[in-house]
């Protein structure tokens, strides 16, 4: 199988502030944050000739301007006055990781150069994620009068078919959310920097659709990550220390043809995923530092710890305990704050934070072992990403 194992590098990453309601536009802050990858790089904006991108606003009720309710391709190519383009993706699933496989193909393939990845996320004014039609057309007529209009009520249906499968409790995901919290209140990069909280917080948290409380969904916010990909010989040269990208995948989508999705769809499209990552890279769960796995939902980080075997099916609400996903933990899990810490910048946090550590850029957060980790961004059975980062060639 052909493979671009180690052939392509990031050689650049930056944020743009990140706070949950900016008084700048979207399109301002992914400017920010675009210039602040290219130049981490040590490279220009015409350095630049391909651009990949997740464009899609994910959010109910949003606009479909360019630059405002979110930040495609054409915004960000004529507000950097990229002239020298010579090749573009925009994908309509996957997030941040499959953006950046696009990116890795288009590199190796000699498509482009430098290309630029990035990820904008909007919060708008008003309440966030509400279902304000008055018809239900489509499938939403299978599905809103039922009250599954919003993907928090989905997700919560799993996670039910979770707890009662494996025995989890609240208590258990208690332990990844006070976790991403503490590692976030030491993250300038994070909408929650210097707010940890306790347990109690956790248990005490707002019920959305249970079980899954306010502090199960990542917060929405304003902010966007990007980060610059070459080739690995060009990227030696470049300013920063290179992160080779040893493997890729994206996939994870549902097969059972059902409009409510259950445990087993999500559990079979990451798996799936899994697969396919470690045999691109070929590397296992085994060679992983730490790990930053897609935590858009709490439910999300035990899906993705199994399906990528770093524990066996069922026990990863046991697996977390005891301070093993801890910074100074066997497996440091998100050291970033992940989406629950950072915000919600759909696998921004996993990518970026990815190459900070293997750089041993990540100030407070930084990880005695840190040359080799996953990066997974997008829902199971919902479109999603991965790749194994190394600094080791």
């Amino acid at each position: 199988m052909a493979t671009t194992r180690n052939k392509v590098a990031i050689a650049g990453v930056a944020y743009s502030p990140t706070v949950k309601r900016s008084d700048r536009g979207l399109g301002a802050l992914a400017i920010d944050a675009c210039l602040g990858a290219i130049r981490d790089a040590g490279l220009k904006p015409e350095d630049i000739d391909g651009i990949s991108n997740y464009p899609n606003p994910s959010r109910i009720g949003a606009g479909e301007k360019d630059g405002v309710d979110f930040v495609g391709t054409k915004f960000i190519a004529e507000a950097l006055r990229l002239k020298n383009l010579s090749w573009f993706s925009s994908v309509t699933a996957g997030t941040m990781c499959v953006s950046l496989v696009e990116a890795v193909n288009a590199v190796a393939a000699g498509t482009c150069t430098h290309a630029l990845v990035w990820r904008g996320m909007a919060n708008p004014p008003g309440q966030f994620g509400v279902y304000r039609a008055t018809r239900a057309e489509g499938d939403t007529q299978f599905e809103a009068p039922y009250g599954l209009a919003n993907h928090v009520m989905r997700f919560a249906f799993a996670y039910s078919q979770y707890m009662a499968r494996y025995g989890a409790t609240r208590e258990d995901m208690a332990t990844y959310i006070v976790n991403c919290r503490r590692n976030a209140a030491i993250n300038p990069n994070a909408a929650h920097v210097g707010k940890p909280i306790t347990r109690e917080d956790y248990m005490g948290a707002r019920m959305i659709g249970e079980p899954l409380s306010i502090l199960d969904c990542d917060m929405p916010v304003d902010g966007c990550g990007a980060v610059v990909v070459t080739t690995a010989e060009r990227a030696r040269d470049l300013a920063q220390k290179p992160v080779y990208v040893t493997g890729v995948a994206s996939g994870g989508f549902k097969y059972n043809h059902s409009l409510v999705l259950d445990l087993d769809s999500y559990e079979e499209s990451a798996a799936l995923l899994a697969r396919s990552l470690w045999k691109n890279a070929g590397l296992g769960p085994s060679d992983m530092d730490f790990a930053n796995v897609y935590d858009g939902f709490s439910l999300f980080v035990y899906i993705y710890l199994e399906a990528f075997g770093f524990c066996k099916k069922g026990e990863a609400h046991r697996f977390i305990q005891d301070g093993r996903i801890a910074l100074e933990g066997e497996l440091p899990v998100n050291p970033s704050g992940g989406a629950m810490g950072m915000g919600r910048l759909h696998g921004t946090p996993q990518l970026l934070e990815g190459v900070l550590q293997l750089q041993g850029r990540a100030g407070q957060r930084q990880l005695k072992k840190a040359r080799t980790t996953l990066v997974n961004s997008g829902g199971p059975a919902t479109g999603c990403g991965a790749a194994v980062l190394t600094v080791d060639p």
